[in-house]
């Protein structure tokens, strides 16, 4: 890396990166279509990772326009992120006149959360550490689409199908070292095993759920099952802390074998209070 701006890069690995970037820029950008569109009905397809968040309009099944953003705060849960493309879709929309939108994303809590918000007919509930923030978010794609009178529909489709997802990943080749051996270490190398690969997808993903997590991992070993994955996640704190499971009471029954056994009674007044 360099200490200024304007100062040039002699990294090899960065120019290689740099020039695959622009490579496929000009031979695989999806947005091919013709700048002057007809119509007032679009999809916008919108996903987010831990790198980056990304949208793609489409207009008479053309890619119209397309956009990706780094992340500004890797932190934040992969959920409330999944928010975040969908307002800049919408802004991308607007600009295109748009008035009849089918947002399409692979996040099913995306797509629940905008369905009760904007129907009105249930109120946002997540234990997320950033309710007020998801909130917040939601209530500005809900009054888009007011202001706007927009036609406004959710589709749930999976991630191998969602056009946005490319725009917000990078090649493992990029993340994993070439050659590992080559740094000087004072342990022997160990093989992390499967479970370690699976810790290091969900944590690098953003904590995302199982499905989400197993299929990160499979990119990168298609034999991993998901019974492991389902594991690894029930232990990660991380993801406890921001929605616990709710706590379950040992079951049991209230019979007794003899009469007045036990009495039960109601506390109607503690302290001068009533209860």
């Amino acid at each position: 890396m360099t200490s200024r701006w304007d100062e040039p890069i002699n990294a090899y690995h960065i120019r290689e990166q740099l020039n695959e970037v622009s490579n496929a820029v000009k031979n695989q950008d999806q947005a091919r279509g013709h700048w002057k569109v007809s119509g007032d009905k679009a999809k916008l397809w919108v996903d987010a990772s831990t790198v980056a968040r990304g949208a793609v309009l489409e207009v008479n099944g053309v890619i119209a326009e397309d956009a990706a953003l780094l992340r500004p705060d890797d932190a934040r849960h992969i959920n409330m992120a999944e928010l975040d493309p969908v307002i800049r879709g919408l802004n991308l929309t607007l600009s295109w006149h748009m008035k009849e939108i089918e947002l399409v994303t692979d996040s099913l809590t995306v797509r629940r959360w905008l369905n009760d918000g904007l129907s009105g007919k249930a109120h946002l509930k997540t234990k997320a550490a950033n309710e007020m923030l998801t909130r917040r978010r939601v209530a500005t794609i809900v009054a888009l689409v007011k202001e706007h009178e927009l036609e406004f529909a959710v589709t749930l489709v999976p991630s191998v199908e969602n056009k946005a997802d490319i725009m917000t990943s990078v090649p493992c080749r990029w993340i994993i070292r070439k050659d590992p051996f080559d740094v000087p270490a004072c342990a022997t190398a160990v093989d992390p095993g499967v479970e370690q690969l699976i810790v290091e997808v969900h944590h690098s993903a953003g904590h995302p759920g199982i499905r989400r997590t197993l299929y990160f991992a499979r990119r990168r070993d298609h034999t991993i099952p998901k019974r492991t994955v389902r594991k690894v996640i029930s232990t990660c704190n991380v993801c406890q802390s921001i929605d616990p499971a709710p706590a379950k009471w040992k079951r049991g029954h209230l019979q007794v074998d003899k009469i007045w056994q036990r009495i039960g009674m109601n506390i109607t007044h503690c302290g001068g209070k009533s209860t």
